[in-house]
């Protein structure tokens, strides 16, 4: 079962309108064909990305969207370095929103995008897809603890409003030419103007 072409793009294109509104998610690369679009979703969070316990801030994953979609889930692979229990050796992600029997197609990408930043510091033991990572997080809870301080630190500097800095133009007397100060006149009370000396 699919949506009608114009209806399948559409939908898609609402999808990623609410991913570029979302401060913790960036969009690359969208190319869009006849039966498929697919695009890098960069998000921006903490996350153990080697067994040394280092934390990355910026990941990358692939996402496809078939013509199938909403109905179908877009697949979806772990592009940069991650080590977490619920990422398959082939880079596919175990989490619960991306199950078939979980999918359904009032699903949309914005919550695939929240799911996966939740995903980020928090694993699921019970379903691992990578035993050697469920070990070390069982093994190593004082960095998944500073991997998720890490990870507040990085929310709220996104959350932040963004400071504008404007620096004044400096400029050099030229010769024959004053800087005087005039009030009123419609250039506002204490506006600098030019003033050629005689």
């Amino acid at each position: 079962m699919n949506l009608p072409h114009n209806i399948w793009k559409r939908r898609i294109e609402e999808d990623l309108k609410g991913l570029y509104n979302h401060p913790r998610v960036g969009v690359r690369n969208v190319n869009q064909g006849a039966d498929e679009v697919d695009f890098n979703m960069i998000l921006h969070g903490a996350a153990i990305i080697s067994q040394a316990g280092d934390v990355g801030t910026e990941h990358t994953l692939h996402v496809v969207m078939s013509r199938d979609y909403p109905y179908q889930m877009p697949i979806i692979k772990w592009v940069s370095p991650i080590w977490h229990p619920n990422v398959y050796p082939d880079s596919s992600i175990c989490i619960g929103l991306l199950k078939s029997y979980t999918w359904n197609d009032s699903n949309n990408l914005n919550e695939v995008a929240m799911a996966l930043i939740n995903f980020l510091t928090s694993h699921d033991a019970t379903d691992a897809a990578n035993p050697a990572a469920r070990t070390w997080y069982i093994d190593n809870p004082e960095k998944i603890m500073a991997a998720k301080k890490q990870d507040k630190l990085v929310e709220e500097q996104l959350k932040a409003p963004k400071r504008i800095v404007i620096k004044a133009r400096q400029t050099t007397p030229q010769p024959n030419v004053g800087v005087g100060v005039r009030e009123g006149a419609g250039t506002g009370a204490g506006a600098k103007i030019r003033i050629r000396k005689s």
